[in-house]
């Protein structure tokens, strides 16, 4: 962000594009994943565009994400506090959660108690220091499985993993399927 007036905030690149946008209520703000208010973005802000194609060829701007620091990894020694995670070069991130800290479980909502040793995690936040971040938000990806079914009973299917294991998948009413 180059330059903020009143509702109307300029953007340019290292390499020299720019773009003023005037943002309304249409426009969704967001920093770590979290909605933002205008007054809440600052001269210097990295941020990413989001926009739509218009049918005459122009875009309208239709989000302002606040670019933020980032862990991705395992979780290992989750307190009520926060836990650290291990990025695939093996950098070790300590994160802290608070009030203001909001979690992702899949394509939903989520809580702290979804963050486990061993779950696998993306941490948008706010730098605390070296390799250590305050959570705005976490997202959990929740586990899953690929394969080739087998076979399959009223609550229960069976499928082969690419490693040749087998593995029972159980399911209910409340089961959501996606092909």
């Amino acid at each position: 962000i180059a330059s903020i007036d009143g509702t109307s905030v300029s953007l340019q690149t290292d390499d020299g594009w720019t773009r003023t946008i005037v943002v309304t209520d249409a426009v969704a703000l967001t920093k770590g994943g979290q909605t933002i208010a205008l007054s809440d973005l600052a001269v210097g802000d990295e941020v990413r565009i989001s926009q739509t194609r218009n049918d005459d060829g122009t875009y309208t701007v239709d989000g302002l994400a606040v670019v933020v620091p980032s862990a991705h990894g395992t979780v290992s020694d989750v307190t009520a506090s926060g836990f650290k995670v291990t990025d695939r070069d093996g950098s070790v991130w300590t994160i802290t959660v608070n009030g203001d800290t909001t979690y992702e479980y899949g394509a939903g909502d989520g809580s702290l108690a979804d963050v486990t040793n061993g779950s696998s995690v993306v941490v948008l936040g706010e730098s605390a220091g070296d390799n250590a971040l305050t959570a705005l938000t976490v997202r959990v990806a929740p586990d899953g499985a690929r394969g080739t079914v087998t076979s399959k009973t009223a609550d229960t299917i069976v499928i082969t993993q690419r490693d040749g294991t087998s593995l029972t998948i159980h399911v209910d009413a409340d089961t959501t399927y996606r092909v």
